[in-house]
């Protein structure tokens, strides 16, 4: 099959028809650095421009365009979203570890906030909401635990819907 809903099938995201990568210059190597990165995403940059503001000379290589990989597919730290979920990264790793790694979640999105505000980076990024929809009642009840912890651990306003309210959504 080769259509998604009424679009066509692209193996590319459908927001790259709006903001296409530019090329950069290439640019000579600098035969010696303080620190290379491979990967221009938000991890690779980021990392950059804090140790650049460190005081350390830094190289970053990407094969392709700044962002395009990981980052420009699927917003990488922009949604704050963890996975496995809790319950799995309890299993993993234990409560106190699995909680801590949802903590640093949030943190990531809220640096990420926080440095487009502060460095005046024009995009449209905004902090939204995302319905989850459970198939069954067990399911539901899972939701509604991870909603109050995500509510009183890490002051993530979540609610769970019951099924009779769904249609509002």
């Amino acid at each position: 099959m080769d259509t998604t809903a009424s679009r066509p099938f692209k193996a590319t995201p459908y927001w790259w028809d709006d903001c296409a990568f530019s090329a950069l210059p290439v640019v000579p190597l600098v035969p010696r650095c303080d620190v290379a990165i491979v990967g221009g995403g938000y991890a690779g940059l980021s990392a950059a421009i804090e140790l650049a503001r460190a005081g350390c000379s830094v190289q970053l290589f990407d094969r392709q365009a700044i962002g395009q990989a990981a980052s420009g597919r699927n917003g990488g730290m922009a949604s704050g979203s963890i996975r496995p979920s809790r319950k799995q990264l309890i299993r993993r790793f234990g409560q106190s570890r699995a909680d801590g790694i949802l903590a640093e979640g949030k943190a990531a999105r809220q640096d990420l906030a926080a440095f487009l505000e502060t460095e005046r980076v024009e995009c449209d990024f905004f902090l939204s909401g995302l319905f989850d929809g459970a198939v069954n009642d067990r399911e539901y009840d899972e939701f509604s635990r991870h909603a109050e912890f995500l509510n009183r651990f890490l002051g993530i306003e979540t609610s769970a819907v019951p099924r009779k309210e769904v249609s509002r959504y």
